[in-house]
């Protein structure tokens, strides 16, 4: 029996407002087709079907929905685009969004609800609890008393006002900030008693993040009143002070909860500040703790540390880290760290991997760490590279992106099983009933594997290959067929065949088994060998599309290129090995501090260009200028000893420049001028100075 889940029961607060109208965009048609059947027939809504962003902002004026329910990956305009397009316009400034994304990670659905959505909706989602589904999130979000109205109102005006008065406070926490640098004594009460201010109202006030870098601030300004005065140490802990109020001042820029926090998120760049990958770190030597704590930092990682592996287990149930680094020896017991991770549930069921570091190299401690579930064994002094490099894997398999898979298959019952077998095991998968669509189809969708059914009435599956195979943006893609056992499938032999009938068994490892081939050949064209960053080639064909989209939305681009200093000093003094390991370093860097949405390359040699979308030329600028900082207080270790890298950097940015070559060029102008004005220093081109 259908639930209408617009009808009220008496227990039903009349305060929240009914959802009736949904706008809904979603590029699949089959997709779009099912849920909009679902939203109407089960949740009685009245719901406008779009196919595109652009559908959407022509349409939406007319129909003055009160949910926005958007699909995040589309061609031409992904979701979060659409939904800022949508927000000005004056009637949707404030309409509720519900994102629907097959990305399940935590973090990712944190940043689609940082951009203001109430919600988020995973794919493959069941059709018939759809409506329920966004009946519930309605509701949370709306759950007001009659007088709601005029309070949220009255919140905005007092969280309006907080922001102002946070800008003098934060100037005035900058200013004693620098008296502490410079060794002032006094300036360290002033600091703290700022610092605990803002930690101590800004939750409150709508601002959670303002309390929670406030609280590392004033932890980090007491660390610094107590450090002995070694001055590797001292210049560490500045460094990360300069980042913290980089990230406070970035904090406050969108209230939590707010109903203005929707309308203002596609003008905020308060995704420039990087979100930290939780470690846990259990390790007994103090020093030894903070030093990896202040390196992995800056490579985009919070280390919590721990000095007794006891405690590790209970914070386990709290937050669940990537990974635990974890020593062996611990004054009581030689072997008290692996004694702790093999009695640890989430360690034995792989949930959480874990890192052993020690000084010991024997059998003995290696095999305790292999009975122990290690996922890896660094033998101390840790080079910190090492460490992240560790770590980076784990990242990678952590948040690989889902495979994109098209069904090409006249059968509707029969495509559509398929697609829910591959869904189900968290792929993105579109399904095409109309073969004759398939140019149009793939000029819309970056998919990596077409599965086709031979046997069509409208064309033989061999033939729409040999079709595909003629388009120049699908040529590279390889196709699965599935067809009936006979001669003239023997033709297809260089590409997959599944013989009918297709159990749902073999359905799913083979189409997997394709889509990873399909990634490592691509990789192997596309990723630079040394770095793992997109190669010049790669690289460059993203300026073009990233100017092209920057031209068509009307948003800012900042193009940096960045340049090691002394490079050739440091490979005649270190060795080339060396020179490589601090190439790959400054790679895996700037793609850890960097956002998701900016493109870093390894342009040729020791040069790297950086693509910053919706970013103006002064925050880039400012951006870069912080990580300049931050590489160079990383210390790398060679044959000679222990050394430090700096870099330059030239920046220009989009508009003003004609094209992508124009802006590329005035980008390499400003680090050559970097370069002659003494290295280690970001330079901005003047707009419109290529030639």
């Amino acid at each position: 029996m259908s639930t209408d889940l617009n009808t009220h029961g008496t227990d039903q607060p009349p305060a929240i407002k009914r959802l009736e109208r949904i706008l809904f965009v979603e590029d699949s048609v089959d997709i779009r087709r099912v849920a909009t059947l679902a939203m109407e027939r089960v949740g009685h809504f009245d719901v406008l079907a779009c196919a595109s962003g652009e559908e959407a902002i022509r349409e939406a004026g007319k129909y003055r929905p009160d949910l926005l329910l958007l699909d995040v990956m589309m061609p031409d305009m992904d979701g979060p685009t659409t939904l800022a397009r949508l927000r000005e316009l004056p009637a949707l400034a404030f309409t509720p969004a519900v994102f629907m994304t097959a990305k399940a990670h935590p973090t990712e659905i944190a940043h689609l609800r940082s951009l203001g959505a109430i919600g988020v909706i995973i794919k493959p989602f069941e059709p018939m609890s759809l409506s329920a589904r966004l009946g519930e999130i309605w509701a949370d979000s709306a759950n007001l008393d009659p007088g709601a109205e005029h309070l949220l109102d009255e919140i905005d005006r007092l969280q309006a006002a907080y922001a102002d008065t946070f800008r003098g406070k934060w100037e005035q926490l900058r200013d004693a900030c620098e008296m502490v640098k410079r060794g002032d004594g006094k300036a360290y009460r002033q600091a703290r008693l700022i610092a605990h201010t803002l930690a101590g109202g800004g939750a409150t006030m709508g601002y959670p993040e303002v309390s929670r870098v406030s609280g590392e601030l004033a932890q980090l300004l007491e660390v610094i009143e107590r450090s002995t005065g070694d001055p590797v140490s001292a210049r560490d802990l500045t460094r990360e002070l300069d980042t913290l109020m980089l990230d406070l001042r970035d904090a406050a820029t969108v209230p939590a909860g707010s109903k203005r926090r929707a309308a203002r998120s596609r003008r905020v760049d308060s995704s420039n500040t990087v979100p930290k990958k939780l470690v846990y770190l259990v390790e007994d030597d103090t020093q030894l703790a903070r030093s990896l704590r202040l390196q992995l930092r800056l490579f985009g990682f919070d280390a919590e540390t721990f000095e007794q592996p006891s405690l590790l287990e209970a914070a386990l149930k709290i937050r669940r880290p990537l990974a635990v680094i974890m020593d062996i020896m611990f004054p009581d017991d030689p072997f008290a760290g692996t004694r702790v991770i093999a009695k640890s549930v989430a360690i034995k069921t792989g949930a959480v991997p874990v890192i052993f570091m020690s000084g010991r190299t024997d059998m003995a401690a290696r095999l305790a760490a292999v009975r122990a579930c290690a996922t890896d064994y660094l033998v101390k002094p840790i080079r910190v590279a090492d460490l992240v490099d560790r770590l980076d894997r784990l990242m990678d398999t952590a948040f690989e992106d889902p495979y994109r898979v098209a069904v090409v298959n006249s059968d509707s019952v029969t495509a559509e099983r398929h697609a829910g077998i591959l869904r189900g095991a968290g792929m993105t998968v579109d399904v095409l009933l109309d073969p004759m669509q398939i140019a149009t189809f793939l000029d819309q969708s970056d998919v990596e594997l077409i599965v086709i059914q031979d046997g069509m009435t409208e064309c033989s599956g061999i033939e729409l290959a040999r079709v595909i195979s003629q388009i120049d943006r699908a040529a590279m893609r390889p196709v699965l067929m599935l067809a009936e056992r006979g001669a003239a499938v023997a033709k297809m032999a260089e590409d997959g065949i599944l013989f009918m009938p297709v159990a749902d068994d073999d359905l799913l490892p083979s189409v997997g088994a394709w889509c990873r081939r399909h990634r490592a050949q691509r990789n192997l064209l596309t990723i630079d060998g040394l770095t793992g960053l997109a190669n010049h080639t790669r690289i460059l064909q993203q300026l073009e599309f990233e100017v092209a989209r920057s031209r068509r939305q009307g948003f800012a681009l900042a193009v940096a290129m960045i340049d090691v200093d002394h490079f050739k000093r440091l490979n005649d003094s270190q060795g080339h090995a060396v020179g490589d390991r601090v190439l790959a370093s400054l790679g895996r860097f700037l793609r850890q501090r960097l956002r998701k949405s900016d493109f870093v390359g390894r342009y040729g040699g020791e040069e790297f260009m950086v693509l910053l979308s919706e970013t103006s030329g002064e925050r880039a600028n400012e951006r870069l200028d912080v990580l300049r900082g931050e590489f160079a207080s990383i210390r790398h270790v060679g044959p000679a000893g222990a050394f430090q890298v700096t870099f330059s950097t030239g920046i220009a940015s989009f508009p003003g420049y004609a094209g992508a070559t124009d802006l590329a060029t005035a980008a390499d102008r400003a680090l050559y001028e970097a370069k002659r004005g003494g290295r280690n220093r970001v330079v901005m081109a003047p707009a419109g100075s290529a030639t």
